[in-house]
């Protein structure tokens, strides 16, 4: 091009054949002409690569720079900011669009405010594995402008719209600014709030529109529980290093004690995600694993907190879904030269608070470890571990019955709670020798007593058998009927439609056959 373009489009490109020429052709039908596409093919597998080249061929307008290696999204956005030459960036993702018009009307607000962000209306579409498509909702921008220190205070502080890139015209050397900050590595997840909260903390203008101009495609309920590996979930699902840098840039600016409630906040959106993610992409063999990944690799606080709200109001329970192995011991415990024991804590019920509480009593009191009796709640002891381990002293589970006592007491499922808890331990104080022995199988240090303490023996057998009552335990949870209001069953009524009705939900099946179970009660006079 001779001259400088108004608008570069930067598309990150990453096997999005499906939907990219929908993408291009959406930028190329605008009313306005003078802007550029700078595609970056993130070293794509598919026929992405190709359909670039062929609209190329087609209009000059269109640059494509390659990666050689798959780099990641993050990656992908700093080349395109690099290598783009207009006056305005639009970031653009492959499988969106944009809406006809939307280029004159959003550059015309940043000429006329001298905006350095002019944030539009984002409409959110659901598109079905079919191709049929519906509205979801509007996203909406803050409606008054604003500009200096309050363009990163209203939208960091008060978390009044979200931090998408997509749906905001930015003036490009802001963009540029902020890609200074931002090193060159693989962040798979989250890239949109490192990247917006620098330029918004850099930005002068924040100018609203009301008019919609970017679509957005949500995952259909079919592709959204795709599943994913261990692999996968741990490295290129994580937000852990986006939510690193924006906590550094905040330090290197000096404003992290002014922003830290704020960013503890904030960070709690892409951990929630992840948390979901957690649950419906994972399978059930790798989520204990997974989730002992996640705690070593962020802060824990943050992390209980997102499992907590995530789990508070879902019918699944934490523990039940807390299924898999973990081959990997624990760290031997410590010392333990001043322990505490019968610990009473003011407050009883999981929490936020419950957790500074036994931050606040290890600390003041420098215990290196406290001995935690049985509890009726398997969730408060599992998570009362977590709490003591984070704040740096070892916490020891005392059992008072055999391992297989325990069993006949409280059934096959509260037993996997209590294995899955005990198994967060750093040591298991049981009450006899072949208790001992069973805790060390299960990958545990164990002993009946401090003085006598004995290292894990993981055994495979044994991992194999636990995992097959939990596939077993979770298969009869799945098709289990509550009993009617008259008491009866339903199961020999149930066997026979069993064939019928196993691939409903949970939620509608159980609802169905207790009605069908009322019926059938006063009909058999049960």
């Amino acid at each position: 091009m001779d001259k400088r373009p108004q608008i570069s489009v930067l598309i990150p490109v990453y096997n999005a054949a499906k939907y990219l020429p929908a993408c291009l052709d959406s930028v190329l039908s605008q009313s306005m002409t003078d802007f550029e596409i700078v595609a970056v093919d993130d070293a794509s597998t598919d026929d992405s690569l190709r359909i670039l080249q062929d609209y190329a061929d087609r209009d000059p307008r269109i640059r494509i720079v390659t990666h050689e290696r798959n780099k990641g999204v993050l990656s992908a956005r700093l080349t395109s900011i690099r290598a783009a030459s207009g006056k305005y960036i639009l970031f653009l993702d492959a499988d969106d669009g944009f809406l006809p018009d939307i280029f004159r009307k959003s550059l015309d607000a940043a000429e006329q405010y001298q905006a350095d962000i002019v944030h539009f209306v984002l409409e959110m579409r659901e598109r079905s594995d079919s191709g049929s498509e519906k509205l979801v909702r509007y996203a909406y921008p803050y409606p008054h402008m604003h500009q200096g220190g309050d363009v990163f205070r209203i939208f960091f502080e008060k978390s009044t719209y979200i931090w998408m890139l997509s749906g905001k015209l930015y003036r490009a050397d802001l963009c540029r600014k902020a890609a200074e900050f931002i090193p060159d590595d693989y962040c798979p997840m989250a890239e949109d709030f490192l990247i917006y909260s620098i330029c918004a903390f850099w930005a002068e203008k924040y100018v609203p529109m009301k008019e919609p101009g970017y679509r957005y495609y949500v995952d259909s309920g079919i592709s959204s529980v795709r599943k994913t590996t261990l692999e996968k979930f741990m490295n290129r699902q994580s937000p852990f290093r986006a939510l690193r840098l924006v906590r550094n840039f905040l330090q290197q600016q000096g404003v992290w004690e002014k922003y830290s409630e704020s960013f503890a906040m904030q960070e709690q959106k892409p951990l929630d995600e992840y948390v979901l993610r957690w649950m419906r992409h994972l399978p059930d063999e790798d989520r204990m694993k997974a989730f002992n990944g996640m705690f070593r690799g962020y802060d824990a606080f943050p992390l209980f907190l997102a499992f907590r709200t995530f789990f508070t109001d879902k019918d699944e329970r934490f523990l039940e879904m807390l299924s898999g192995e973990d081959p990997d011991s624990a760290s031997p415990p410590g010392k333990m030269e001043r322990t505490a024991e019968n610990l009473s804590l003011q407050n009883t019920r999981i929490s936020a608070e419950r957790w500074n509480e036994w931050q606040t009593l290890i600390r003041e009191n420098r215990y290196d470890a406290v001995i935690l009796e049985p509890d009726d709640d398997p969730e408060r002891l599992f998570w009362d571990i977590r709490a003591i381990r984070t704040a740096g002293a070892d916490a020891v589970c005392r059992r008072t019955q055999n391992y297989l006592e325990t069993l006949a007491r409280k059934g096959l499922n509260d037993w996997l709670m209590e294995d899955r808890t005990l198994r967060q331990a750093s040591l298991i104080l049981a009450s006899d020798e072949d208790s001992v022995h069973w805790y060390r199988k299960r990958n545990c240090f164990a002993g009946i007593s401090l003085e006598k303490m004995e290292p894990p023996q993981y055994c495979p057998q044994t991992a194999a058998t636990m995992t097959a009552l939990e596939k077993s335990e979770k298969k009869a949870a799945y098709y289990r009927i509550d009993p009617s209001p008259d008491g009866e069953t339903f199961v020999p009524f149930f066997r026979k439609l069993d064939h019928v009705f196993r691939k409903l939900p949970s939620g509608p099946r159980k609802k169905i056959f207790s009605r069908l179970a009322g019926i059938y009660n006063r009909f058999t006079g049960n």
